[in-house]
């Protein structure tokens, strides 16, 4: 049996990461993810840039801020998919 030389002991902080949701629609994992304990510093929900359906990802992501994880940051951007995401985060 062969053990990788570098195996983790313990998971890596989950408050150093940021997440990405391509193609959000109403946001519900990026959601999920603000709130759980160990939620990521940035969550940035992200669906086509059109007026009404960003309308309701931000709605849906203003609705639930109360309830995100202390020291998480939510987003809302526009994102045609084959662009750069640099300025996603």
């Amino acid at each position: 049996m062969h053990t990788p030389p570098s195996t983790p002991t313990a998971p890596t902080n989950p408050a150093s990461r940021a997440v990405v949701e391509l193609g959000a629609g109403a946001a519900l994992p990026s959601l999920v993810a603000a709130m759980q304990p160990a939620a990521p510093a940035l969550v940035v929900v992200t669906d086509y840039p059109d007026d009404a359906i960003l309308g309701n990802l931000r709605q849906n992501v203003a609705r639930n801020e109360a309830a995100y994880a202390p020291g998480c940051t939510v987003r809302c951007e526009g994102y045609e998919w084959s662009q750069p995401l640099d300025p996603l985060m």
